[in-house]
């Protein structure tokens, strides 16, 4: 037998071993696929078959506008601007409240000194 014939020989011989290991391998992929869609299958049967509760939404807060000092402190400003009697009010609301500035004051103060600044 010529070299040419034993290498066509044993290229063909590679290629159907090869061939039966590919057709192997897709049965066992074939075999993993049909168990993982009856594994689906049952829990979304079970799932469709196990009573639902409703969940309730928690009620909402009402959500107060936040105040930020930076928004007090041109509050503060706009009202000296608009009447410059203001001036000392402003520094006795800021001083009744421990502050002689904006950055001074305690948060949970910011929104009754908004409101103190509102009334001038």
């Amino acid at each position: 037998m010529s070299i040419a014939k034993q290498l066509k020989q044993n290229k063909t011989t590679k290629q159907k071993g090869t061939q039966k290991m590919l057709e192997t391998e897709i049965k066992n992929l074939t075999a993993q696929i049909e168990k993982l869609n009856s594994n689906f299958e049952a829990l979304f049967n079970s799932a469709n078959s196990a009573p639902v509760e409703q969940v309730k939404e928690p009620a909402k807060e009402e959500t107060k506008p936040t105040i930020t000092r930076d928004s007090l402190r041109e509050l503060c400003i706009s009202k000296v601007r608009g009447n410059s009697t203001n001036k000392t009010k402003v520094k006795d609301i800021l001083k009744s409240k421990g502050a002689s500035l904006v950055d001074d004051l305690k948060e949970e103060d910011l929104e009754e000194v908004q409101k103190l600044l509102g009334a001038l």
